[in-house]
């Protein structure tokens, strides 16, 4: 039975491998030079400027099987 779900799980991934993604003709460009007002001052302050200087987290150790 796990092997049927793994197929099934495998062939529905495969599926989405084959998307070939487009962009539709109805989009537009989002940009921070169009935003006016408070569009702009949240787009400005929201933007990432440069990387993190801190490192990923860590996870804690597991705990001990006594």
């Amino acid at each position: 039975m796990f092997s049927d779900y793994m197929f099934h799980l495998l062939s529905q991934y495969a599926k989405l491998q084959k998307h070939k993604p487009s962009v539709s003709p109805e989009a537009i460009e989002v940009c921070c030079c169009t935003a006016q007002g408070l569009q702009k001052l949240y787009k400005m302050d929201t933007m990432v400027k440069s990387a993190a200087i801190t490192g990923p987290c860590k996870l804690p150790s597991p705990p001990s099987s006594t």
